[in-house]
């Protein structure tokens, strides 16, 4: 495995290097687009194919929308985009492994925003299934000069005001910290330990829910390797077309019929 711990600092340096030339952009949408590219291009080099990554709405057969999500890791094999262009799209919820809400600056604003992006797929997620699984989400930023304790604390404020269903499962500052709300055992997010090299980040002590952070080079290594973990232990489904179908038909009909009484 030493390979791949060097190749994902390699990488962690890459993406640093791509925030440090993007810098010298006037425009801060192409500035943005170019960071958001490079992280999308680390994940399609490292997932399997099984996995799509593209950007769009979400949908559950109660008709339900995603707010428009930056990155979905979407299931290709099993289930059927329902509009695609691209790189962009309209997935039912079934075909979602995760969401990543792709940042290129860190602010508190650009946080809140994140966190209502990834709040929208999970709230949709907990509509649909009767278990508790949920699509792995994300936010992950580039650093804007403050410290990774303040980062920390705003997001875990932030987090506090959230139902537990509707939280992230981590955040990556690039090439800063870490953050993952679990625990750790084995390597995983599980008990209080720490992976090999990290340090613990001060967290103020009203948070109930003390998630594990880190502040040191493998962050990214460490934010890949819970994500991997997240996506492919995620239970197979596939989205029922019928269902889907007469749902919208009826919805059509009742809205017909209502225009005719007007």
């Amino acid at each position: 495995m030493d390979i791949f711990i060097e190749v994902m600092r390699s990488h962690a340096r890459r993406l640093e290097l791509a925030r440090d030339d993007s810098a010298h952009v006037a425009h801060k949408g192409l500035m943005g687009s170019m960071r958001e590219r490079a992280f999308r291009s680390l994940l399609r080099k490292f997932l399997p194919p099984a996995y799509g990554i593209v950007s769009g709405e979400v949908v559950n057969v109660a008709g339900d929308h995603s707010r428009q999500q930056d990155c979905l890791i979407v299931d290709q094999l099993t289930t059927i985009p329902f509009l695609i262009e691209d790189d962009e799209g309209v997935y039912p919820i079934e075909a979602i492994r995760g969401c990543v809400e792709l940042k290129s600056r860190y602010s508190p604003s650009v946080l809140r925003t994140a966190l209502d992006n990834v709040a929208s797929l999970k709230r949709l997620a907990a509509a649909a299934d009767d278990d508790d699984w949920r699509p792995f989400g994300s936010i992950v930023c580039y650093p804007d000069g403050t410290s990774p304790e303040a980062i920390v604390a705003t997001y875990l404020e932030e987090c506090e005001a959230l139902p537990d269903i509707e939280c992230p499962d981590a955040l990556l500052v690039v090439g800063e910290t870490f953050v993952c709300h679990g625990r750790i055992e084995g390597g995983r997010p599980g008990s209080d330990g720490l992976i090999e090299g990290g340090s613990l980040i001060p967290l103020p002590p009203k948070f109930s829910r003390t998630p594990y952070s880190v502040d040191h080079e493998d962050t990214l290594l460490d934010w890949f390797c819970v994500m991997v973990d997240h996506v492919q232990r995620a239970p197979s489904r596939t989205a029922d077309l019928y269902e889907y179908v007469n749902r919208s038909r009826a919805t059509m009909r009742i809205r017909q019929w209502e225009r005719g009484l007007e």
